[in-house]
């Protein structure tokens, strides 16, 4: 393998550029994504044994398939913050919450496949103290889109893998969707992170939706500009009204075709509900 990383198009439920599992190197990859599209990863791989498994947080299209791998891989560990690791270990909570979410427990298993618990031998613990350097990454908590989300810096080439930190763009545009999901979204922990990422330098930011990004301060810039116009606009408008809004943006951005692939990677009234659990809790905080 070279020292460049390798994007496998998981092509989640027979879509692409939805989900990306990065190759680092021969026997490292960053968030596999869901158990259903596993076998993009395994056609990658093509029987090389992995070694690390790294997961930037633990929302299952990022995480879901985690378990499933190291079945297939006994000699490979999962690197995870210490909040995220709870919840690899015994799922039963990630699973009863995604299943209110997405509406069923049949619905889940469309969605994301069998989620299977990572044995607690099998875990690495990474940024306790929020920062660390471990073997050719630097390693740091990136709370806002989600409390135990973690960013790797591979010091080796540069390259910046940001989970949805970072947010969401498709390839061949511009435009940059903060992922605002519930229950976590933290504007002000969420820019904490993003200048933690610019004081990296990095050279590329690598997404998970979707693919890899050399216009950084560009990108950087934007995520955080939409983070603050589209919570300020979902102060004003219900979620049908801003969802409105979103698709005409995401239109007028990247064209009627790109509505589809956005909405699909994030339902648009649930990035509405995300800001406005957080409006909930800034005003308790407040009063």
């Amino acid at each position: 393998m070279t020292a460049t990383a390798t994007a496998i198009d998981t092509q989640y439920l027979g879509q692409s550029t939805q989900i990306c599992c990065w190759r680092v190197d021969e026997h490292t990859i960053v968030d596999p994504g869901p158990t259903v599209s596993l076998q993009a990863i395994r056609d990658e791989l093509a029987g090389a044994p992995l070694r690390r498994i790294l997961v930037t947080h633990i929302h299952l299209d990022h995480s879901g398939g985690v378990g499933a791998l190291l079945r297939e891989h006994p000699d490979a560990e999962v690197w995870v913050s210490k909040r995220g690791a709870r919840h690899l270990i015994d799922p039963a909570r990630l699973i009863a919450s995604a299943e209110q979410v997405y509406g069923g427990a049949a619905e889940l298993a469309r969605l994301f496949g069998e989620i299977v618990p990572v044995p607690e031998e099998r875990v690495r613990i990474v940024a306790a103290d929020g920062e660390e350097e471990r073997d050719e990454f630097v390693i740091a908590e990136t709370p806002g889109h989600a409390k135990h989300h973690v960013s790797f810096l591979h010091t080796g080439t540069g390259d910046a893998y940001v989970g949805d930190t970072a947010s969401v763009r498709l390839p061949g545009h511009q435009f940059v969707l903060p992922m605002t999901t519930p229950p976590d979204t933290d504007q002000a922990a969420w820019n904490r992170s993003l200048d933690v990422i610019a004081a990296w330098k990095p050279r590329r930011l690598m997404l998970t939706h979707f693919g890899a990004y050399d216009d950084v301060a560009l990108h950087l810039a934007r995520a955080r500009e939409g983070l603050r116009a589209w919570a300020a606009l979902a102060a004003k408008l219900d979620a049908d009204l801003w969802g409105d809004a979103l698709a005409a943006a995401v239109a007028a951005a990247t064209g009627q075709e790109r509505v589809t692939g956005y909405a699909t990677t994030m339902p648009a009234a649930t990035l509405w509900h995300g800001l406005q659990i957080e409006r909930e809790r800034l005003a308790a905080q407040a009063s």
